[in-house]
């Protein structure tokens, strides 16, 4: 059953109450393939709680990218590949391919691209181009240079057992034409407009394949595609759709328009402005800030701008996603340690590096030293925890544990050892820390120190 429909005319619950039937039949979990966004996966999942659905199999409510992860790890043995992989995306991507840019043997490659193989703006056109091509190559005609980078970052992948998000869909797709999702009897779609090619055609390998298939519900609109920049046509996917499945369908209605604006904004500052102002006037009229939703791609910048905003005006807005880390006030500290320890000059503030419990200064004290009021004793002491500082950076041991080393070196280790927030927050960053240098290779550590030079501003 195909069912179409504007945004919020009841797609999602349409399948959701549809999932609900058939658990209230019986039917096993382990029997239906649900494929939905993150944000109304636990729209699925609570009716398999509320149901108390029994069953003897794994269950699957996810998205693509994440069924596409359990698929390959589970069925790794039908590839050359090692079972222990780590996956490469987002920002650890990013760095990957500096890394590669920046190496001897790609600069040999390079003619046309060397003078602008390190600007940021290079480096997002080949990850956009990376993943593009690996999705499908139709319409792609790439220089030599190109084709030289994306061989290079290949091999290097292999070489740290790593695979890329479109590594992963094209194992899950090759998994799927075996028929090895074969026992499948029900499969839910909801949103097939977002999908990239190499999704839809997962999507149609699982459903060609399935032996006992009993049930194919796909929910979707072309006109709410909106991601475009992550290979989704939703033109493209409604013809598919159409094409692939001719059966019934079901086209819903909303009852109320919602109020709908768009803006161009000369810039994330302005953009953050107006959107505080937004949810200022909003709240003001009554409206719960609970009915509100703030959604926007520059994590980074945005959010920090709408929290200045907020601390500025009095009026209070948190973001609970954003940057973890970089807002937190000892981890503000520890990172201008790091720095001013590597001879960062320009990224770490003063106030911020004596307030680390190292060197025992009280706001008073650090005030009257940053002022130009100078303190031999502080001095002496600045002096002897760079020293020592310094020798631990020295010592052969793992980018991870000179991280760690310093961080518990500072006393901010002992300083939150209460606080299980922070100390969960901490750990994560050392994981990443640990994860990164799996496959990037520094020449020492003030190179992975610098990796978080455009975080901390």
């Amino acid at each position: 059953m195909r069912i179409f429909g504007e945004s919020r005319s009841g797609k999602t619950e349409f399948l959701v109450e549809k999932f609900r039937k058939l658990l209230k039949k019986g039917v096993d979990p382990a029997d239906i393939f649900v494929f939905c966004p993150l944000s109304v996966r636990d729209s699925f999942a609570e009716k398999l709680r509320l149901e108390k659905s029994r069953g003897f199999g794994e269950f699957h409510i996810d998205n693509f990218s994440g069924f596409s992860k359990w698929a390959v790890r589970k069925h790794y043995f039908l590839f050359d590949i090692n079972p222990n992989f780590k996956i490469l995306s987002g920002r650890d991507e990013e760095i990957f391919i500096r890394r590669i840019l920046s190496s001897s043997k790609i600069g040999k490659m390079l003619d046309k691209y060397k003078a602008v193989s390190a600007s940021r703006g290079f480096v997002s056109e080949v990850m956009d181009f990376v993943d593009n091509y690996k999705i499908s190559k139709e319409g792609f005609s790439p220089p030599e240079e190109i084709l030289a980078i994306l061989d290079l970052y290949n091999t290097e992948l292999r070489r740290h057992n790593l695979l890329d998000l479109r590594d992963v869909e094209r194992y899950c797709l090759k998994i799927a034409q075996k028929g090895f999702f074969k026992s499948v009897k029900y499969v839910f779609l909801d949103g097939w407009e977002d999908l990239n090619l190499r999704e839809i055609e997962i999507f149609l390998a699982i459903c060609d394949n399935a032996a006992a298939m009993k049930g194919i519900y796909i929910a979707g609109d072309k006109s709410e595609g909106i991601f475009s920049f992550l290979g989704a046509d939703a033109e493209r996917n409604d013809k598919i759709i159409r094409k692939s499945f001719p059966g019934e369908t079901k086209i819903l209605k909303r009852a109320k328009v919602a109020e709908t604006e768009i803006f161009l904004f000369s810039g994330i500052f302005d953009e953050a402005k107006w959107v505080f102002e937004k949810i200022k006037s909003l709240v003001e009229k009554g409206v719960s800030k609970d009915e509100i939703a703030v959604i926007v791609r520059d994590i980074a910048e945005e959010v920090k701008f709408l929290e200045d905003f907020s601390q500025f005006s009095g009026f209070p807005i948190t973001s609970p996603s954003g940057a973890p880390f970089f807002k937190k006030p000892w981890f503000v500290r520890y990172l201008s340690f790091l720095f001013w320890v590597c001879g960062m000059e320009n990224l770490f503030d003063l106030n911020q590096v004596l307030a680390v419990p190292i060197f025992g200064l009280a706001a008073h004290e650090i005030s009257r030293f940053t002022m130009g009021e100078g303190d031999c004793e502080i001095e002496k002491k600045i002096s002897e925890v760079f020293k020592k500082a310094s020798s631990i950076i020295e010592r052969k041991m793992s980018v991870r544990d000179k991280f760690f080393a310093l961080f518990e070196f500072s006393g901010i280790a002992e300083k939150i050892r209460g606080d299980i927030a922070l100390n969960r927050l901490f750990e994560f960053f050392f994981n990443y820390v640990e994860n990164i240098s799996s496959f990037a290779e520094f020449p020492d550590f003030p190179s992975a120190v610098s990796l978080f030079s455009d975080m901390e501003k």
